[in-house]
C-alpha cells in the first residue's frame, strides 16, 4: 500500500452511523400494496427476514420473509396456501403470502429464540423445558396431520415470548411429494441437528421420521446444553448422551434415546406418539447419580414408615383391624307370657294350705282360733298353677284385712270370690 494512501477516505464521516444492513435493498418499500418493509432482522439458507407493518394498521407489527428459491408461481401459490392453513397456538401463523415478491408475512413475536436463550442462560429449567417439549411435539404432530414436514427443527426456530409461550417458526414453503406429504420447499439443513439419513444424501428418506430425530436433538440440547453424539453426521448410538444425561430421569432418557436413534426404524414412528410420551413424563430430573439414589431410598423409607403407622392406626389398640362401625345386632329377648311369670311372695305372706276335699270342713268353726294355728303346706307340694291362684287369693285377703274399717261400698264384692280353706285347730297337723 503506498504511503500517501488516504485510509480515512474509506471510512464514514466522523459521527455518522454506518448504514443499516439491507441485503435486498428494499428498506422503506411498500410491497403487496399494503406492507411497508422496515428494518433488516437477519437471514440464512432459506432467505432474508425483514420487519414491517401494515400501512392500514400501523400498530400491527409483522415479519416479512423473502425466500431465495421460489418455485413456479402456480406452485408457490398452492404451497403458500397450505402454510396459511396451519392454525395452532404453538405455530407462528402465516398471515399473508405475496407470490410476486416470493415472500410470506407472519405475525411478530416479542421474545427470544431458543439458541439465544441457550447462549445467554444455559440449559432450560425443568418447568420451561416441559413447556417447550409439549409445545414442540404437539405443534409438529398437528403439522404432520396436515401432511406438512418442517425439516429444519432446531433451537433457533423456536421463539419463547415474555409469558413463556412457545412458537415454532420457519416452516418455509411447502412442497408436495406424491400427493401424500409435503416438505419445506427450500433444501436447508443444519448439520448439528439434521437426521443422519438426510446428511447422507438419502433421497427416499421419510421427512416425518426425520422431524422426529431433529425434535429429539433439539430437546436434548435444551435440557443439557450439549448434543447426544460427538459426530452428528455419522452418529454412534453406543456413545449416546455421555455424562450430560446423568441427572436426567430414566423416563426422559428413554424418550430422547428413542427419538434420536440413528436408525429411523427404531425411532418414534409418529410425532403424536412422542407427544403422548411427554404428556406422561413424571419428572425431568432424578437420574442414576449417587445423590439421587440416596434421596430415592430415603423417600422409600418414609413411605414404608407411613404405611406401617397407618396400618397400626387401622388395627386399633386391640390388635385387630378396625372396620367402619356398624349398628350392633339386636339381641333377641324372650318375652315371657303373663301366665308363666311366677312372682315371689313377700317373706311375711302366709300361704294357707288347700283343703284336701270340701267335705272335710265342719259346718261350724272358730275362725279366730284357727288362724293362730294355720300353717301352710311346704311350697314343694304345690303345682305352679295352684300356688299362683292361692297366692292371689291370699294377697286379696291380706289387703282386705289391713284396710281400716270403712263403710261398705255401694256394691259389695261377691263373697264367693275369696275362699279360705281351713281345718279345725283340734285336727291340725304340724
Amino acid at each position: 500500500m503506498p504511503d500517501d494512501f488516504d485510509t480515512q477516505s474509506m471510512a464514514s464521516p466522523e459521527g455518522t452511523p454506518p448504514p443499516p444492513p439491507d441485503p435486498l435493498g428494499i428498506l422503506g418499500w411498500v410491497i403487496g400494496g399494503k406492507y411497508k418493509v422496515g428494518a433488516y432482522v437477519g437471514g440464512g439458507g432459506f432467505g432474508e427476514v425483514y420487519s414491517g407493518f401494515n400501512v392500514n394498521l400501523p400498530e400491527q407489527r409483522l415479519i416479512i420473509k423473502f425466500f431465495k428459491r421460489v418455485q413456479a408461481r402456480e406452485k408457490f401459490n398452492k404451497e403458500a396456501k397450505i402454510l396459511c392453513l396451519l392454525d395452532h397456538p404453538n405455530i407462528c401463523r402465516v398471515i399473508d403470502f405475496l407470490p410476486d415478491e416470493g415472500a410470506v408475512v407472519v405475525a411478530f413475536i416479542d421474545g427470544r429464540d431458543g439458541a439465544k436463550i441457550l447462549k445467554e442462560s444455559g440449559p432450560l429449567s425443568p418447568d420451561l423445558f416441559m413447556k417447550v417439549a409439549l409445545a414442540l411435539t404437539e405443534a409438529m404432530a398437528y403439522a404432520h396431520e396436515k401432511k406438512i414436514a418442517h425439516r429444519d427443527i432446531k433451537p433457533g426456530n423456536l421463539i419463547i415470548d415474555k409469558n413463556e409461550h412457545v412458537y415454532l417458526i420457519d416452516f418455509g414453503i411447502a412442497k408436495e411429494i406424491g400427493g401424500d406429504a409435503t416438505k419445506t420447499g427450500y433444501q436447508t439443513l443444519t448439520p448439528m441437528f439434521a437426521a443422519p439419513e438426510r446428511q447422507a444424501g438419502d433421497r427416499d428418506y421419510n421427512p416425518f421420521i426425520s422431524d422426529v430425530y431433529e425434535t429429539g436433538i433439539t430437546l436434548f440440547n435444551f435440557i443439557t446444553g450439549s448434543l447426544p453424539y460427538r459426530n452428528p453426521v455419522n452418529p454412534n448410538f453406543a456413545e449416546w448422551g455421555g455424562t450430560a444425561t446423568e441427572k436426567l430421569s430414566p423416563e426422559l432418557r428413554r424418550i430422547l434415546m428413542k427419538a434420536t436413534h440413528p436408525d429411523p426404524r427404531k425411532r418414534f414412528q409418529t410425532m403424536a406418539e412422542m407427544a403422548k410420551e411427554f404428556k406422561n413424563l413424571p419428572q425431568v430430573y432424578g437420574g442414576r447419580g449417587k445423590k439421587s439414589s440416596i434421596l430415592y431410598i430415603l423417600a422409600a423409607v418414609v413411605v414404608v414408615a407411613a404405611a406401617v403407622v397407618g396400618w397400626q392406626l387401622l388395627k386399633g389398640p386391640a390388635g385387630t383391624a378396625q372396620t367402619p362401625s356398624k349398628p350392633a345386632p339386636a339381641i333377641p329377648v324372650e318375652v315371657q307370657k303373663p301366665e308363666t311369670i311366677k312372682p315371689k311372695p313377700p317373706a311375711d305372706t302366709v300361704i294357707p294350705k288347700p283343703a284336701a276335699t270340701p267335705a272335710t270342713v265342719p259346718p261350724k268353726t272358730d275362725t279366730a282360733k284357727l288362724n293362730a294355728v294355720v300353717k301352710p303346706y311346704p311350697p314343694t307340694t304345690q303345682t305352679p298353677a295352684t300356688r299362683t291362684t292361692t297366692q292371689s287369693k291370699t294377697e286379696t285377703s291380706a289387703k282386705t284385712e289391713t284396710k281400716p274399717v270403712e263403710p261398705p261400698p255401694p256394691v259389695a264384692p261377691a263373697p264367693a270370690t275369696v275362699r279360705v280353706d281351713v281345718i279345725p285347730a283340734a285336727n291340725a297337723h304340724v
